[in-house]
């Protein structure tokens, strides 16, 4: 049976759902429920996925880039020390080295693509994707270089 810290994180990520699929959509109270997951104390697997849930709902729906480029470097680091937590490291790595072109941070796109390539190397869905990435975004041959 869930505890209630789990009953908690599932009710705020099902309001959190209902909020952004309602017409029209409340793209403010989705996102505030899916901060006030990180006032629960999840898991580090959930917090970090909730960080990767907002930074996108932050791209997509909104103008904040610094708030998304940090909820994407969060998800990173934390995705760091979690074994098979693939998912969330790539596509956090993906968003944010997109940002980072999009700010003037090439050198920080290249580091980090580089990194998550590396990193990738037994994913080879996630590894082709980067690798991509890197070669759509004019970088290849200074990240590979």
């Amino acid at each position: 049976m869930a505890n209630s810290q789990d009953a908690y994180y599932l009710s705020l990520l099902a309001l959190a759902e209902r909020f952004r699929t309602q017409e029209p959509a409340n793209i403010k109270a989705c996102l505030q429920c899916l901060q006030a997951v990180l006032h629960v104390r999840p898991t580090p697997k959930v917090e970090g996925r909730t960080h990767l849930q907002l930074a996108n709902m932050l791209i997509q729906y909104t103008h904040n880039s610094q708030l998304a480029r940090d909820h994407l470097e969060q998800a990173w680091n934390l995705s760091m020390n979690i074994a098979g937590f693939d998912d969330v490291r790539f596509e956090a790595a993906c968003e944010l080295a997109k940002l980072y072109e999009q700010s003037g941070g090439s050198s920080h796109a290249k580091a980090l693509l580089r990194r998550a390539t590396e990193l990738s190397r037994q994913n080879v869905y996630w590894h082709c994707r980067l690798i991509f990435q890197t070669a759509v975004g004019g970088i290849f041959y200074l990240v590979f270089a």
